[in-house]
């Protein structure tokens, strides 16, 4: 945390969004890639565990009911930040036995 002595502010170093091709990437290559191998899921519930499990999760309470959602947001995330969230998917998904890619690597298709 970096408060300002000034204005007693939390002040956030300054750094690039994540990009759109990363974007594209977690969607199209690394989502794609794990559905494959996980019939009955979608990639938004993929999305929201893996925000869970890498950011940590915050319990939600109303109407009775208690609901866990994911601390962070992909949107809000630095490019290194998001790097380091597709590199936790990777060594994840690597524990259950499936490839993830990395972006731009050349992958053998079947014949």
């Amino acid at each position: 945390m970096n408060i300002c002595p000034t204005c007693g502010q939390d002040v956030k170093p300054k750094g690039r969004r994540r990009s759109h091709e990363q974007n594209r990437y977690l969607w199209g290559c690394v989502y794609a890639t794990i559905l494959q191998h996980m019939p009955g899921w979608d990639a938004e519930d993929l999305h929201e565990y893996f925000l869970g499990e890498w950011s940590g999760w915050e319990v939600l309470e109303g109407f009775g009911r208690k609901r866990m959602r994911p601390i962070r947001r992909s949107s809000k995330l630095k490019t290194t930040e998001f790097m380091d969230f597709i590199a936790f998917i990777q060594r994840r998904m690597a524990e259950h036995g499936v490839y993830i890619p990395d972006p731009n690597e050349e992958v053998p298709h079947a014949a």
